[in-house]
Formats: structure tokens, sequence, C-alpha cells
């Protein structure tokens, strides 16, 4: 995974980040990539942005001091939101917005816009001079599978009636492993305004 976006933000702007996640293939036992192994993957990649699972770590360092962990406020208010509904049927090859297919060497790439994510914000106390490095926590996938959108438009999983939520049945992925996404480099941007 990486994170790109701009080095100099005003804090009144919207600050717009690419992640960017790469399918390199499959590793055989001796770690190195088996090309002969590498099919394409469909995951659920709602997960990987939309989930309070998708943890981020953002620093600050002012005047040249040592990066320092940042006290983030949470300031969000939920609006109407029915959550005893039940579980709702998906079909997996038709839902392009919270399923993706990868083939080896590629990537897919979303952008999130932090100052519109409650859990990224930046301190209130921050100010222009300010350098703060933002990077995404290791997350796992909770539902993925070989073969491409296509091969899986019949591929049905249970969401929660809100959609936007993990799978809620395959719980275990069908006995699939873990697909587990390493943490991001750092991205560093400066605040000028």
């Amino acid at each position: 995974m990486t994170v790109t976006g701009p080095t100099l933000v005003k804090s009144y702007d919207r600050l717009n980040v690419t992640l960017s996640f790469t399918y390199h293939g499959v590793t055989g036992t001796n770690g190195s990539l088996q090309e002969s192994l590498a099919p394409s993957v469909t995951f659920h990649s709602w997960v990987l942005t939309g989930s309070q699972d998708f943890a981020v770590q953002v620093q600050r360092r002012r005047d040249g001091s040592d990066w320092e962990d940042c006290q983030i406020h949470e300031e969000y208010v939920c609006g109407w939101d029915i959550y005893d509904e039940p579980d709702v049927k998906v079909y997996v090859g038709q839902r392009s917005d919270d399923f993706t297919s990868l083939n080896p060497g590629e990537s897919w790439s979303t952008t999130e816009s932090l100052n519109e994510r409650p859990d990224i914000y930046l301190p209130r106390d921050s100010m222009p001079g300010d350098v703060f490095r933002y990077r995404v926590k290791r997350s796992e996938v909770d539902w993925w599978d070989w073969g491409t959108m296509e091969e899986h438009r019949e591929t049905a999983v249970m969401l929660p009636c809100f959609i936007k939520a993990k799978v809620t049945d395959p719980k275990d992925n069908g006995g699939r492993p873990r697909l587990v996404v390493p943490a991001s480099e750092w991205f560093e941007f400066t605040l000028i305004e």
C-alpha cells in the first residue's frame, strides 16, 4: 500500500490523498514470488478504506522537534441510520463500488479526503509550519477469493442492512487464509496557512 498527496497544505483546504493497493502475486514455500501460483483475486475493497478497522497513525513535528503522536479530535455526528434490519445478500461481481479484482502486478487506487474523516482530522492546535506524517496501519481483508469480478458475478455474501460494513457471512471467508495488507510508508505534508 502506498499513500500520496500534496506536500503543502492549507488548513482550510480539503486534503485529498490517494491510497494505492498493489497485488504482487503469491509467494511460494521458499518466500519468493511464484508467478505460476498467481491467479486473479477479488476482494472486499470497502474494508480497506471505509471500515472502523481502517486504522491510521498521524504524527507531528514542530520546530524541528522529534515526531510525536497526534491527539486527534473526534467530532462525528451520525445521521439517521437503520441498523436492526436483516442482513442483505449481495452479489460480489455486481458490486464494483464495494469489491475489486486485481491481476498480479495490478493496483487499485482510491482517494480519501483526510479532513472529512473524523478519526484523522488534524489536531486543533495545528499551526502553519507544523510538519505532519500520516500512514495507514496494517489491515486485513474480511472477504476475498480467487478469480475476477466476472467469475464472481453470482457469488453471494451477506452484508449488514446498511451494506457499508464487513461481510457477515461467510464469517471465516470460506476457510481461506487471511489476506493482510502491510502498513504503508509515511506520507509527509507541511501546513502552510
